[in-house]
């Protein structure tokens, strides 16, 4: 039950969310990108850098920042640094 919640909620926020282009309701991600850089080499990792958010009318796509404003990869995740 508490899942279904949380799951509804998600879908009400939302819905609530105008496309900041042509104002349609439902404006959210739509994927991610990967490729955060490492903090030490700069060299991209497999953590997220990038969120995808899209219209549901358009085809209209703007990429923000992780929403936990992490800016780097820790080097213990860098594939380069931490084989």
């Amino acid at each position: 039950m508490a899942a279904i919640g949380a799951l509804a909620a998600k879908t009400a926020e939302r819905l609530a969310t105008p496309c900041s282009r042509c104002k349609t309701p439902g404006w959210g991600r739509v994927a991610v990108e990967a490729g955060l850089g490492c903090e030490f080499c700069g060299c991209e990792t497999g953590l997220i850098a990038h969120e995808v958010h899209g219209c549901v009318r358009r085809p209209h796509t703007e990429r923000e920042p992780r929403p936990d404003g992490l800016v780097f990869a820790p080097k213990m995740l860098c594939e380069a640094c931490n084989p």
